[in-house]
């Protein structure tokens, strides 16, 4: 059974979204509590190390994750010369 979504799916979609836009602003930001519903069940937390958010021109953002579904804050590596990593904070940081 083939993938549905392939690499070649996603990054047409992501160029859609990004492709020609413009980091306006970069900011660490800290999540603070939070709270869901999952399966009828009420959870509750607090996320106090801060995610690297890139804004960009059109309003939207993009939120630096150590994985898809948000566990935890993470790093975001460049081919800067002078800044070859920007870094996951932790709290207090």
């Amino acid at each position: 059974m083939a993938k549905k979504y392939t690499r070649q799916w996603w990054e047409s979609r992501i160029n859609k979204c990004i492709a020609g836009k413009k980091i306006i602003k970069a900011v660490y930001h800290h999540q603070g509590p939070y709270e869901f519903t999952f399966d009828g069940k009420t959870i509750k937390g607090i996320d106090n190390q801060p995610y690297l958010y890139l804004n960009l021109d059109d309003g939207n953002w993009l939120k630096v994750m150590c994985d898809d579904e948000g566990n935890s804050c993470g790093a975001l590596h460049t081919s800067f010369k002078d800044v070859s990593c920007f870094p996951q904070l932790g709290e207090g940081d």
